[in-house]
């Protein structure tokens, strides 16, 4: 893992973010306003395209103790960003990842699937969007029917958190707002490596597929958490969690 946050520096965090950063991600884009990593501070920064902007105070993700946070608001036209590619962002075994979104328009108006997160790769896909049926999808390797979708149904206006999970040979899991709502099991959950750089609000790999509204709190993981992990960090959106138990199912 290439996370370099000093423990130290998480009191000066939100809790939501000290949740976070104590499961050691490799790459986390808390989008208040930049493009920092706060999991490599100064390291791997993200880079904004288009007319990538943050939204006013108070527009990002409700997270608790923190009113004025912020997001990054994509128009679904051009808007998009990226994080360079580098050895710890090229999951084979594990990964998870992690986002809050918010829809401006439904992908069923814009027509076409929307990216949230994304490191694509022609049957290396590991693709976290949204589809013209409204659901979120999530992808591993050559795509359908190594893919899982969501019971949720998008509504506009309303923030959704994201988490979704590989493990190699074993399982993919997709939860939104913390509860697991689509499982694939097997030796056929797998992907290969590529060099892809990450992308959040378009595929780099599949044009158009451009975000219209707002993400937040992008956090990618070289482990596949577990279900309670999750639940925590959502939980912490809301109200102050112990930092603990990080490590337990």
């Amino acid at each position: 893992m290439d996370s370099q946050t000093d423990p130290r520096e998480w009191g000066s965090q939100p809790p939501y973010a000290q949740k976070v950063l104590c499961l050691d991600p490799v790459v986390y884009l808390r989008l208040n306003g930049n493009f920092r990593d706060s999991a490599s501070p100064g390291v791997h920064p993200g880079v904004g395209h288009g007319g990538v902007d943050f939204s006013r105070p108070g527009g990002g993700a409700p997270l608790a103790r923190n009113p004025s946070n912020k997001a990054a608001v994509f128009d679904g036209v051009n808007d998009y960003i990226v994080v360079p590619s580098f050895a710890s962002l090229n999951f084979t075994e594990e990964v998870t990842v992690m986002a809050w979104v918010k829809f401006d328009r439904l992908p069923s108006e814009v027509g076409h699937i929307t990216t949230i997160v994304s490191k694509s790769g022609v049957a290396r896909d590991l693709d976290l969007q949204a589809e013209p049926d409204n659901r979120f999808y999530f992808f591993i390797g050559p795509g359908a029917p190594i893919r899982l979708i969501s019971q949720t149904q998008i509504q506009v206006n309303r923030w959704y958190f994201l988490a979704a999970t590989y493990r190699r040979g074993d399982r993919m899991d997709l939860y939104v707002d913390g509860v697991l709502e689509s499982t694939l099991m097997g030796p056929e959950v797998s992907r290969e490596e590529n060099t892809t750089a990450l992308s959040i609000g378009q595929s780099l790999v599949w044009p158009g597929r451009f975000f219209p509204g707002r993400i937040d709190e992008v956090a990618v993981f070289g482990d596949a958490l577990a279900p309670g992990q999750i639940r925590r960090v959502y939980e912490a959106s809301f109200r102050s969690c112990g930092l603990d138990d990080s490590s337990t199912p």
